[in-house]
């Protein structure tokens, strides 16, 4: 259920557009949905491992520097993700009130007030709140799939749509490469972040029941499931966003997607529904990082790792590790 709220592939598709127009800038829209197709397929494979040694202990006996770095890499990742989303979060606000007023723009100072506040929310949410957080994360599973539905299909009723020409054949660089394929690679980056996710469930697998078991099918299935998901909404938007050159343009580029159903409330309603979802994918996203970092710190992986470990509200509750 982790793995799959926090994933949420459709959502991060026109969520990511909105904060780097980098996929449509660099390359045309059949090459987005290419480099999405080779990002899937290629992903398929970390998922595949992660699901096998989730399954048994693949790194007894392995070199220690190994585990480490491994360790590093992964609590630093999730660390900085919570930045990300934060700022993602904060971003859909403003998007939210460029329906009615796109002129309005917030100032660095505000932008940073609203990150701090949002953070300190989903903070509570998992300290105070964790009493309520496994029904939060039920209720949440199945907004993301009503999400889902509920922006399918105003998009495809009411936007005017790309013909099927420009979406699969037409090819645009926009990014001044020298080639198409160097810049598709370069725009792969976007493409992959829309992946990232389905691992969460692995740094709770000690929360689990008969983990061995659930983990590797959780992650694996939630995986697939993103993925069609995913590449039905990537369809759905480079059909409907339509002309290429305002959503390079645009300060909001997933906006344009909304707006083009030719309905502000509509337009409203769907931004409102990304907002919420994104907000509450980062409620599970700060509960991985917390105990992934009081894992690794348990480990005697990061600096300080005895204070880090220390869990004062609970035994699932890592206090320190959250803030």
């Amino acid at each position: 259920m982790a793995s799959e709220k926090y994933q949420q592939t459709e959502r991060k598709i026109p969520g990511n557009v909105q904060q780097q127009d980098t996929s449509f800038n660099q390359t045309p829209p059949m090459d987005v949905a290419a480099a999405h197709e080779k990002g899937w397929s290629n992903t398929s494979h970390d998922m595949a491992d992660m699901q096998r040694l989730g399954k048994k202990q693949e790194f007894k006996g392995a070199n220690e520097w190994w585990p480490i770095s491994l360790g590093w890499m992964s609590s630093l990742g999730w660390i900085a993700s919570i930045s990300s989303s934060i700022y993602i979060v904060s971003a859909q606000i403003r998007a939210a009130i460029n329906v009615t007023s796109p002129e309005y723009a917030f100032t660095n100072w505000q932008y940073t007030l609203m990150m701090l506040a949002f953070l300190i929310i989903t903070i509570l949410f998992n300290t105070w709140g964790a009493t309520v957080l496994p029904l939060l994360e039920s209720i949440s599973l199945f907004g993301h799939l009503a999400g889902f539905i509920i922006t399918l299909i105003p998009l495809w009723v009411l936007c005017s749509r790309n013909p099927a020409a420009a979406v699969f054949t037409e090819v645009v660089n926009n990014g001044g490469w020298s080639n198409t394929g160097t810049a598709c690679l370069v725009s792969q980056t976007t493409v992959i972040f829309c992946l990232l996710g389905s691992d969460s469930i692995v740094h709770i697998s000690e929360e689990a029941e008969n983990a061995s078991l659930n983990v590797p099918r959780a992650m694996w299935w939630s995986y697939l499931g993103n993925v069609l998901m995913g590449t039905i909404m990537l369809i759905t938007m480079l059909f409907c966003i339509g002309n290429l050159d305002s959503v390079i343009d645009s300060d909001a580029p997933y906006l344009v997607l909304f707006t083009n159903t030719g309905s502000t409330a509509v337009a409203l309603l769907l931004s409102v529904v990304l907002f919420i979802l994104i907000f509450a994918g980062n409620i599970t996203c700060l509960a991985t990082a917390s105990r992934e970092t009081w894992a690794f710190s348990r480990d005697k992986g990061f600096p300080y790792s005895t204070w880090i470990s220390k869990a004062s509200l609970g035994p699932r509750i890592h206090t320190i590790c959250l803030i």
